[in-house]
């Protein structure tokens, strides 16, 4: 094979087994019968959103002309735009008033990947490359179990115990942290020396800096045997996070759910791990 044909190759073989489910680094003399191997004899994961327009070596993302799109559909869709724009902006603003905007250095952080199956983000699809390994599990705990359990402790002092959370038909205990004066400052100061900085690094494509991320809506979560979770969801950031404050010892079950990956496999995380990743999974 010539050097870009050999490339392509290597990466629909890699794709091949992304798509099944091997997620694992595979020898490059190996990849080739691995991947064999894994077409003839394995599924293809649940695609999200479908598998339209995807293959092995990724997604027709189509880019969207916005200036030929108002040209049209007219003023009125030019004028929603722009007032969308002004919202968006609006919105940054508010969230610094709340929670920490700042310029920290970007920080590498020791994660684990999982694939998103074959469909891209929603936001910055032509971005995101495959193979779309864009889930990320710590590896080691991005705060303390000390620090963990300092913030169920200002949580509780602040009610979250007692208060209602509702995701559909579940009630939880939770509240928002924009409510929470003394838990938002303990989260704002992890956000700062740890949480920003590391997801910045996992997601170089979208993120210039630090100081472009905001957090948009944060709540803390206290989960129960009669409601012991959310109603299946997207968030509606480009980016979210799932911090675990609560040891493994201390419940039974538990993890966050995937979809594409099947109820076989939640993402089970010790108390000050977390996972961060595209909004749209």
């Amino acid at each position: 094979l010539q050097p870009a044909a050999a490339q392509d190759a290597v990466l629909s073989d890699k794709m091949a087994l992304w798509q099944r489910g091997l997620h694992e680094e595979v020898p490059a003399h190996s990849l080739s019968s691995w991947a064999r191997h894994a077409r003839t004899s394995l599924p293809v994961l649940r695609h999200r959103g479908g598998s339209s327009g995807c293959g092995e070596t990724g997604c027709d993302v189509n880019v969207v002309d916005y200036a030929a799109l108002s040209r049209k559909l007219g003023p009125e869709f030019a004028a929603a735009l722009a007032e969308n724009a002004k919202e968006h902006k609006e919105d940054c603003r508010k969230s610094c008033e709340k929670f920490y905007c700042g310029a920290a250095a970007s920080k590498p952080w020791k994660t684990r990947s999982i694939s998103m199956g074959s469909v891209p983000p929603e936001d910055f699809a032509n971005e995101f490359e495959f193979p779309l390994d864009l889930i990320k599990v710590t590896e080691e705990p991005v705060v303390s179990a000390a620090e963990a359990a300092k913030a169920i402790e200002i949580a509780r002092s602040e009610n979250v115990d007692i208060n209602e959370y509702t995701s559909g038909k579940y009630r939880l205990g939770g509240d928002w942290l924009a409510k929470m004066d003394k838990t938002r400052a303990w989260f704002n100061d992890a956000l700062e020396a740890r949480i920003f900085p590391a997801i910045a690094a996992s997601f170089p494509e979208v993120v210039t800096n630090v100081s472009t991320l905001r957090a948009h809506s944060v709540a803390m979560l206290k989960y129960n045997a009669t409601h012991p979770r959310t109603d299946v969801h997207i968030d509606n950031g480009v980016l979210a996070l799932t911090l675990a404050l609560s040891p493994q010892d201390d419940y039974v079950g538990g993890g966050t759910f995937f979809e594409h990956l099947g109820e076989d496999a939640l993402v089970e995380m010790d108390a000050g791990h977390a996972t961060w990743r595209p909004g749209s999974v």
